[in-house]
């Protein structure tokens, strides 16, 4: 990290601050010896160096260190020796010492005493390890990854958030939502079970579409924010308790970061492979391949001695992700005979999967975001205080227009064979939806920091908001062809689905020879919002990570939330003929055998003069309100002892919890008000947590605690209601939800053991953990179906688990700098294997499941930058995959869902073209992956793909 100064005659002074710790080292005051490994080296890197390894403040001379070499130092050596020996043959020697603070001059040998020449403080340069709140710099005996972030070279994802950051980590596995992850799952653990925080203050969620879950859209969160993002994995009592999965700390950036004035304007043109259906029949029109964006950042210091600092970050980007999906939600089984039967468990089944449905989806989007950040800074003279205020937000707008199409068969089969059959049409659905969703996250937060001497006292203290808007029109039209056939062909087929090969009848879909009347036709706007209030005081005495012998922590954390979602619909009265409306384009669906006929958008305008069902529209209006308000608070002390070898911390959390939810009161099919649901817990979570270092470079650690999952508000809140359409994971048909109040906490055994070894100057390491977790009353959402007229609704609702548990293996190796044939190359690799397993409570009795639901079995990162010097360019290349894992329980194990393994391969190339200006391009999904949605037992039967195609980038960094 850099700081500066402003000189008497206002031009910008030079510092270099190299960090050691979260606080003041005073290892000149207690521990005369430090472990050092410094290469020789230009004087002012060298001097940085030995400063951040030593744990102290060095004070040198601007102009003093131009032009020299320090020489290598390395072993455990005396502070006081070493830095001579640095320093040798320099000029530079110690002029003055107080406490942690080392000056260095310069002896003017033409004077006749020798003296040394002092240097004016204004002309400095500050070498230190200062301490920062909340920060990169802080280590502590939990296992923590970090990742930073680089305006150049970091790959930032196709939507420019923090998340695409996270995937490469060790554990860590990505819930997309289209083509990029949404949220992150953590060692096999749900999403809503992360604490996610912003330098140490917790976030707002609404979930994924409103619903009131706990998991964190970090597509949020702009990627230029951030200094970089850590994963904590286990626990010590000043991480927030609520979390099983593990935590995760976006460090927001700091003036105090970069030497001087910094800046970066990334200007970058964006081209997306698949054109898919745009711009045909989309209300707004579409793009078809281009988008383009623009993000930057400024940060400076100001004032005497340069105290203050500022941070100005922004972002837009507009990009075109038009897809096509082809799915088949409901299997059929059948017997010898041709009887239908229930699932594959009958013992009569023939072993042949039949498809109930053939569904072919088309979709123009078009996705904008833009946000930013703005952080004031200030920090004593002495560094005794510190004090900091930041806002920050982003908006993301999706524009999608879906035209769908459906064949449902009859439960019969004919010519049935390993390579497909024949099967009666029973109805052809067209359908028609158009979305605008709105999303945003808007917060303020305040950090103010104290030291004095070994203790450090700090208040935290934020307001952020999520909010979640969607205004969507859907019409569907429906047919019941008399006499009409589908054959279909089990292999070869687009992801593993059958596909039809030939339709008997073609007449079935011209709407002039065959009647399609309206079935569906609403006007809905969803809308929720959850405010976060959240407060924090913490104190630690000789606690920090340069501090020897005992020390202890102490704080509270206070947060309140309150979430209210909102529903309005409007219903029409169906049944009109739908011919005037229904056309068929030139254009062919992904799996589909030939254009089908599509709804004409401009219905939507008829649609205000058609009849409207008020009474099913005052009750779906009000059937899936609910507001939910929770208060925590949760107070927490630690021990801490740390030698120069080993390191322990051992404390306690109380979480202490009060809920209050207000739910559509339901009686006899009428909404009669709104019913009050109180509740809370206290929980005592206890943790240990140590760390022993065998060598410099080889660390031994452990942990074990407890945590607790808090059942979503969604979960708790919700009333029994009945949507249909397409949800933001990509699903779609219609589901009947319903939450559960009487759920309890989940509450976890958490155990980790961790080994690293560094090399190479500490550019390389790997590193083995193991880690496992035992869960009490694990909350699952319970799945089942139902048909009613001709749709197959999805039942689902929360309950408690009797118990589940995971044990894994994480193991990791990266090296930077390594040299070959003149080349210079940086490599990584991750890799990791998990075990679960959950005890389903039903109506039935209890099912034993082999897997925890988000929880693949494998994950794996890979990844190289390859370094040209004599062309002055970069390149890199990174793999991601992540195994198959259950996203839903059913009723009957055959009713299991979940997705598909899947891995992407990203390109990119970064080339300096001149002193302030470099081209970089980017290629994501280079081998045009999938996403495939699977179920079953085993999730053996695919049910869905989809079709994002590839996204290319063309930047042009200037700074």
């Amino acid at each position: 990290m850099f700081s500066v100064s402003r000189t008497s005659k206002g031009a910008w002074g030079v510092g270099l601050v190299a960090l050691a710790g979260a606080a003041f080292a005073p290892v000149v005051a207690q521990a005369r010896t430090a472990s050092l490994d410094v290469p020789a080296q230009p004087a002012a890197a060298g001097i940085q160096a030995f400063a951040r390894q030593a744990g102290v403040q060095i004070l040198v001379g601007k102009g003093l260190t131009r032009g020299k070499r320090t020489n290598a130092v390395k072993g455990t050596l005396d502070i006081g020796a070493a830095l001579g020996r640095l320093l040798y043959g320099t000029g530079l020697e110690v002029v003055a010492t107080s406490g942690t603070v080392i000056t260095l001059g310069q002896r003017d040998r033409s004077s006749q005493a020798g003296a040394v020449q002092a240097t004016h403080p204004r002309d400095m340069i500050l070498v230190e390890a200062r301490r920062v709140p909340v920060r990169m710099t802080r280590r502590s005996t939990a296992v923590v990854d970090a990742v930073r972030y680089d305006d150049v070279s970091t790959l930032a994802g196709s939507d420019g958030s923090v998340v695409e950051q996270l995937v490469t980590l060790p554990g860590v596995t990505g819930i997309e939502e289209g083509d990029t992850p949404r949220f992150i799952s953590i060692r096999g653990i749900a999403a809503n079970l992360n604490a996610t925080t912003i330098d140490g203050l917790s976030i707002a969620s609404i979930g994924s579409d409103g619903d009131g879950s706990r998991q964190v859209n970090l597509q949020l969160l702009p990627s230029n924010m951030s200094a970089g993002n850590e994963v904590y994995k286990s626990f010590t009592p000043e991480l927030p308790g609520d979390a099983i999965g593990g935590v995760v700390n976006i460090a927001t950036r700091s003036a105090f970061d970069h030497d001087g004035l910094y800046k970066v304007l990334d200007l970058n043109g964006i081209y997306s492979t698949y054109r898919g259906p745009a711009p045909i029949n989309a209300i707004t029109g579409a793009g078809t391949h281009w988008g383009q964006g623009i993000k930057g950042v400024v940060s400076d210091r100001f004032g005497p001695g340069g105290q203050f600092g500022i941070v100005l970050s922004g972002e837009y980007q507009k990009r075109i992700r038009n897809s096509s999906k082809y799915w088949q939600g409901t299997k059929y089984f059948f017997s010898d005979a041709g009887k239908k039967l229930t699932g594959p468990d009958d013992p009569n089944w023939n072993g042949l999967v039949v498809p109930y449905d053939q569904q072919y989806s088309s979709y123009t989007n078009t996705l904008r975001s833009y946000g930013g950040s703005a952080k004031l800074e200030w920090q004593a003279p002495d560094n005794s205080l510190y004090a900091s205020i930041m806002g920050f937000g982003r908006r993301r707008y999706e524009d999608s227009t879906m035209n769908k199409q459906d064949y449902y068969t009859k439960s019969s089969i004919s010519g049935q064979t390993g390579d497909g059959g024949r099967q009666q049409l029973n109805s052809i659905y067209t359908r028609y939806r158009h979305d605008n969703w709105n999303r945003g996250l808007y917060g303020v937060i305040g950090d103010l920091a104290w030291t004095s001497g070994k203790g450090i006292l700090e208040i935290r203290g934020g307001f952020n908001k999520a909010l979640y808007d969607n205004h969507q029109h859907s019409i569907v039209a429906r047919a019941y062809p008399k006499s009409a056939y589908i054959t279909y062909a089990t292999n070869g087929g687009i992801g593993d689905l059958p596909y039809v090969t030939s339709l008997s009848d073609a007449s079935a879909l011209d709407p002039k020879k065959t009647a399609y009347s309206l079935s569906t036709a609403y006007d809905m706007s969803r809308v929720a919002r959850e405010d976060m209030g959240n407060a924090r005081l913490d104190y630690t005495w000789n606690a920090q990570e340069n501090d020897r012998g005992m020390g202890f922590a102490v704080g509270v954390e206070w947060r309140n939330l309150i979430l209210r979602r909102n529903l309005d619909e409007t219903e029409y009265k169906t049944g009109m003929n739908m011919k005037d409306y229904l056309f068929t384009p030139e254009y062919t669906a992904l799996g589909a055998l030939g254009p089908m006929p599509w709804i004409d958008y401009h219905f939507v305008d008829t649609m205000p003069t058609l009849a409207v069902d008020k009474t099913s529209s005052a009750y779906d209006s009000l059937i899936s309100d609910y507001r939910y308000r929770e208060t925590t608070i949760t107070p927490y002390a630690s021990l801490h002892y740390r030698t120069n070898s080993f390191a322990l911390v051992w404390g306690l959390r109380f979480d202490h919890t009060r809920f209050a939810a207000d739910t559509p009161d339901v009686s006899g099919g009428t909404i009669t008000g709104m019913a009050r649901n109180n509740g809370g817990y206290d929980f005592m979570l206890p943790s240990l947590s140590a760390e022993y270092k065998l060598a410099r470079r080889t660390i031994l650690s452990g942990s074990i605690s407890r945590t607790i999952g808090r059942p979503t508000p969604g979960d708790v809140a919700q009333a029994r209601s009945v949507s249909c359409g397409e949800a933001d994971d990509g699903s779609t048909g219609c589901t009947i939800s319903q939450g559960n109040p009487k759920l309890k906490p989940r509450r976890a055994t958490n155990l980790d053991l961790t080994f690293t070894q560094g090399f190479h100057g500490d550019k390389g390491l790997i590193g083995v953990s193991v880690f496992a977790k035992w869960i009490a009353d694990d909350i699952y959402d319970l799945t089942s179906y139902t048909t009613l007229e001709d749709t197959t609704y999805k039942v689902s609702q929360p309950l408690n688990a009797s118990g589940s548990r995971i044990y894994g293996i994480e193991a990791r190796a990266e090296n930077k700098g390594i040299r070959l044939a003149g080349q210079k190359f940086d490599l990584f690799a991750n890799m990791t294997w998990m075990q679960g397993h959950m005890d389903a409570r039903s109506d039935t009795g209890t099912r034993s499941i082999g897997h925890m639901l988000y929880q693949p079995e494998y994950l794996a990162n890979a990844g190289v930058t390859w370094h040209t010097p004599f062309l002055r360019s970069a390149f890199t290349a990174r793999y991601n995959y992540r195994g198959k894992y259950l996203e839903s329980v059913g009723a009957s194990p055959w009713l299991d869902e979940g997705r598909a393994g899947y891995g992407t391969l990203d390109l990119s190339l970064t080339q300096k073209v001149t002193s302030f200006a470099t081209l970089k391009y980017e290629i994501y999904n280079v081998l045009g992956a999938k996403p495939k949605w699977l179920i079953g037992e085993r999730l053996q039967y695919a049910t869905e793909v989809d079709n994002y195609g590839r996204s290319v980038f063309v930047h042009l960094i200037i700074r």
